[in-house]
């Protein structure tokens, strides 16, 4: 429990949905009518957990209730960032990446005194693991202290850390919350900026003991009222911090004013069976399939000729279409590079394309060749081969005053962003935008921050860590799910959204359940016995049953059965968001020296033996460019191989075959318009690639 929380139940009402009845937006329209009714629009916030999805949720609540006013829907992270600046000399808020930096360079500088950390820190991996843990405690709202003598020293860390910030003005997004907490005890906010008379809070399942103490205060202060809509078995988030329910964490309960609905599909059926253990009525709609192929790569390759047949059938946009993982350490950057290459564009909150953007790269570039003290070494040297305009240089060198500045007249004098517009798609050209003011950004803290000088080698080095953890922490990024292309991600950005088809992959041993590994600092065996730690560690056999329903009475290891727990709600999450459509996908063979076989997910063998209709994915027929592809270079080969050993077996070859093949594949490039006429030149070199003919275009 969080120190900032009084341990008492919320004075409000909590209100439950069931796990099924679509999207939430639609749910609570009757609920959000009432409170609009009795006040205004203006006058009803409404709060939710997640920050994805804010744009997406509020136009559906918009619709539901068919108001003129734009509901008031923010994040409780956004909510309490403009609360802090209401202080009368509020801190800086920290990007991700800035508080990264300065957290380096603030571990850079500790000497541990207990053995362990001091051996430990000699590792590269410490570097990443000491701010992953230390950026956790900051979310939770509540100091480390432990009986346990490294972890305990971690602790103190953290809170150096925190005071060395606070000394330079500066707070880092996960202490937002706590310090707004602590202000509006104190009165150092005023009761002005509280103007609502109704708080509805959304996806409360997932809010944590801090979180809730933030609810308390602002109902409290403002002198309003409150109603929480939980879900019922759907939290994938709170629950890494803290086991059991929300339901007894405010005063009164509603009446069952939500009754379970039927289940409307197949993939409801999956998912109820996943969530609850419970097998539901067969309804006619919708369709579950199983996509197993060889390697990971097949597999993804094979998702993306069925995203392109259900286009071509349905007329389905491709964001209609999501792919779930697990967590943000599947591997989602390489999903998104493999569909990328198969032509179809890619939404991620978790992979944001930072590290493979051509734009970063270039500005990376530039860092680095600006960087070398010495102009000769030969970092400099292979720079001014060519690379850069001398002219440009001289120019942005002799004017510019800042980093930033610099980076931003190269941009001018190079056209960048001209030549992102030209050279890309609106999604892709969008991202690029983004991902150069990052640049800019960063360049633009050191400039100012007196704890780091600015020099181009610090932004270069700065730059490397943005990229090395160019993964976002989904519980800050404030993004939205439809993003005109396919979405690929972790489970918990596609909560509480839908989809025409979702794609739930890896399901196999290994991943869906995994063993936690909640740090890389301690072994597992030590930390499941870590009662401080932050998260779920010392747990009961209790503990898992009331978080989880679908927990027996056989339980003999309670810390790797509430994990495993966790990894089927997961999976229920995401199969819940398929709105007709849901495909489970696994493949059997793990690339590597031993190339490991994999076993299919024991939650997918339940799914399978349960429920007799789900069927595996198959299909003769070429949808997809990267399926174009494939077919094309294996059919030639084929029959390269026919036609050459034709003589030798005395065999005929059935060239009629080979024709109505290929027909069809320039059939599709045709249809492909531009976009069709550049593969055909690619497929055309790739043919005379396997044919053993090597060309080179002017």
């Amino acid at each position: 429990m969080s120190a900032r929380d009084t341990g008492d139940p919320l004075d409000g009402i909590y209100h439950e949905l069931p796990f099924l009845g679509g999207d939430p937006a639609d749910r609570i329209a009757p609920l959000y009518g009432n409170l609009v009714s009795e006040y205004s629009v203006p006058e009803v916030l409404v709060l939710k957990r997640f920050p994805t999805g804010i744009e997406t949720f509020t136009d559906q609540l918009a619709a539901a209730t068919a108001g003129v006013e734009r509901p008031r829907v923010r994040s409780i992270n956004r909510h309490a960032g403009a609360l802090l600046a209401a202080l009368p000399d509020p801190p800086q808020q920290l990007s991700d990446t800035e508080r990264g930096e300065l957290a380096h360079r603030f571990l850079e500088e500790a000497e541990w005194e207990t053995q362990y950390l001091s051996r430990a820190s000699r590792y590269e991996r410490f570097e990443t693991d000491v701010p992953r843990l230390t950026k956790v405690v900051s979310w939770r709202g509540e100091p480390l202290n432990s009986s346990h003598r490294p972890l305990d020293e971690i602790g103190s860390h953290h809170r150096e850390f925190q005071e060395w910030l606070a000394s330079h003005g500066y707070l880092e997004r996960g202490a937002v919350i706590p310090t707004v907490i602590d202000a509006l005890d104190a009165g150092d906010i005023s009761a002005d900026v509280l103007d609502f008379e109704a708080i509805l809070v959304i996806e409360f399942e997932e809010f944590a003991a801090v979180d809730r103490a933030y609810l308390d205060r602002l109902s409290t202060y403002a002198d309003c009222e409150l109603h929480c809509v939980g879900e019922a078995d759907s939290s994938i988030q709170r629950v890494w911090n803290e086991p059991g329910t929300v339901r007894d964490t405010v005063a009164e309960r509603a009446a069952d004013e939500f009754d379970n609905p039927p289940v409307r599909n197949k993939p409801e059926v999956v998912a109820t069976l996943f969530a609850t253990g419970e097998t539901p009525s067969d309804p006619p709609a919708g369709a579950v399939d199983v996509v197993y192929e060889d390697t990971f790569r097949d597999q993804v390759r094979a998702v993306a000729d069925e995203i392109e047949r259900l286009r071509g059938e349905h007329g389905w946009a491709y964001d209609e279409f999501a792919i779930g993982f697990r967590d943000s350490s599947e591997p989602i950057g390489e999903t998104v590079r493999l569909l990328q290459q198969a032509g179809i564009p890619t939404a991620s909150a978790t992979v944001s394309g930072f590290a493979d953007d051509p734009a970063v790269r270039e500005l990376r570039n530039l860092v680095d060749y600006l960087a070398p003290e010495d102009p000769g070494t030969p970092e400099s040297a292979t720079a001014r081969d060519g690379t850069f305009d001398d002219a440009v240089i001289e120019t942005i060198e002799g004017e510019a005053d800042s980093l930033e500045g610099a980076l931003r007249r190269w941009a001018l004098e190079t056209d960048l962003k001209e030549r992102i517009a030209a050279e890309h798609e609106p999604l892709e050209a969008k991202a690029q935008f983004s991902h150069v003011a990052d640049v800019f950004s960063l360049a633009g803290f050191l400039d100012e921050t007196p704890v780091v000088e600015a020099t181009w080698a610090n932004l270069s080095a700065a730059l490397d860590r943005a990229v090395q953890n160019a993964t976002t922490e989904v519980q800050t990024a404030e993004v939205d799910v439809k993003e005109n292309g396919v979405l690929v991600d972790a489970v918990r950005v596609m909560k509480n959204a839908s989809w025409k088809a979702v794609f739930m992959l890896n399901l196999v041993e290994g991943t869906y359940p995994s063993d936690p590994d909640l740090t890389g600092l301690f072994p597992t065996a030590e930390v499941a016995l870590m009662p401080d730690f932050p998260g779920v560690t010392d747990v009961s056999a209790a503990d898992v049953r009331e978080t989880f329903t679908t927990a027996d009475d056989a339980i003999a290891d309670p810390f790797r059965r509430y994990y495993r727990e966790l990894a089927r709600r997961q999976l229920a999450v995401g199969a819940r968001a398929a709105d007709e459509r849901l495909y489970l996908g696994l493949f059997g063979e793990e690339s590597g020296e031993l190339n490991r076989q994999l076993q299919p997910s024991r939650y997918l063998i339940e799914a399978v033996e349960a429920v007799p209709w789900i069927e595996g994915l198959e299909h003769d027929a070429v949808h997809g460019q990267s399926g174009a592809i494939e077919f094309t270079l294996s059919r030639v080969d084929h029959a390269l191989a026919e036609v050459k050993g034709a003589d030798v077996r005395g065999a005929d070859v059935d060239l009629d075959a080979v024709e109505r093949d290929l027909a069809g594949i320039q059939e599709l490039l045709t249809a492909s318009g531009e976009r069709g006429e550049q593969l055909r030149a690619a497929v055309a070199a790739r043919v005379d690639f396997a044919a053993g003919e090597v060309r080179r275009d002017d």
